[in-house]
């Protein structure tokens, strides 16, 4: 008896991730699993093993960040991020720190983007020119790659799909603003992924930002916390070309006006020091964003709005979609 109740004990490790594995991935429908359990309070170091970095699931032979960790804070931690001069537009890629997440989701982040010196708003640490900037850190929705990821030679301009809805300096250095993106595949004839930004006033030095996907839409929120404020729908998205699984994390981009001299290829295969067509003008990346938190649950859509049009704000308004989505964190 002895001998089975340790062997037992010795199993139960192995029986726990394979009862995981079996019942939940291989035969529980996506939309009813539980994904709660993806969530990070960053309160310990190394669960950033629990996250994927797009640069390496790729196959790119450049990190787009200067630095990654969790750091301890009173109480809880932080995940830090500082990239290089980097983004996410059309083809360019940048930093994403992603699960892959099936089905409906709600996820929220807590974000504070700073300068380098963590003193003042991103771009404010040398300045630059109107629409030059666009140092913003937040959360991502996107589409993988799987012909990329089993090798990055078949990489090529048209391929990208997704939503971000960030937070930093987007085109007026050393402000708050919210930045939302959308990025389609390019469509027959065009030469590469299209993607549509929009740009709002943060008036806030730090914010919860929130991602709701619900069959194809996909709803943008956010809510002010330094100075507090309510939830508001910032954007809706209408997705029907995502997959069942997305990838779903964080990034982190700065410095456009660098970026912005650079090809695709050159911005995606390089660490950008300097513009590409001039090397005597000196990279000027200025982003260091700081993630309290990464809640994620499923979606508890009210009966009467279940199959709406909820990316139609003329079928749903911001009201109802806020009585479901804008729960507190």
């Amino acid at each position: 008896m002895k001998r089975f109740c340790l062997l037992a004990l010795l199993l139960l490790p192995a029986l726990t991730q394979a009862e995981h594995g079996l019942f939940v991935a291989d035969f529980e429908p996506a939309q009813t699993t539980r994904i709660d359990w993806l969530s990070d309070e960053f309160d310990e170091a190394d669960s950033l093993r629990h996250w994927t970095r797009h640069w390496q699931a790729e196959g790119w032979p450049t990190d787009q960040l200067q630095y990654l960790a969790i750091e301890p804070q009173t109480g809880s931690g932080v995940m830090v991020m500082r990239p290089h001069s980097s983004g996410w537009w059309q083809d360019y890629r940048g930093e994403l720190t992603f699960q892959n997440v099936p089905g409906d989701f709600v996820a929220t982040v807590q974000v504070r983007p700073r300068n380098l010196a963590g003193t003042g708003a991103p771009g404010s640490t040398s300045g630059g020119g109107i629409d030059s900037e666009y140092s913003l850190g937040g959360i991502m929705a996107r589409a993988a790659r799987p012909d990329v990821e089993a090798d990055n030679a078949n990489w090529q301009r048209g391929g990208e799909r997704y939503v971000f809805l960030s937070m930093g300096a987007a085109d007026v250095p050393g402000s708050y603003q919210f930045e939302d993106k959308t990025t389609r595949a390019a469509l027959p004839g065009e030469p590469n992924s299209y993607s549509v930004r929009l740009i709002t006033d943060a008036q806030a030095s730090r914010a919860n930002l929130r991602l709701a996907r619900i069959g194809e839409h996909v709803i943008a929120l956010v809510q002010p916390v330094e100075p507090p404020g309510a939830w508001r729908v910032l954007r809706r998205f209408r997705r029907a070309d995502f997959p069942e699984t997305l990838q779903l994390g964080l990034v982190a981009y700065t410095d456009y006006a660098i970026v912005a001299t650079c090809s695709y290829e050159e911005h995606n295969t390089r660490v950008l020091l300097s513009a590409c067509n001039n090397p005597n003008v000196p990279a000027d990346p200025d982003l260091l964003l700081q993630v309290d938190f990464f809640r994620l649950r499923r979606p508890a859509v009210p009966g009467p709005l279940a199959g709406a049009d909820l990316s139609n704000p003329d079928a749903v308004s911001d009201a109802q979609l806020l009585s479901f989505l804008g729960f507190d964190v």
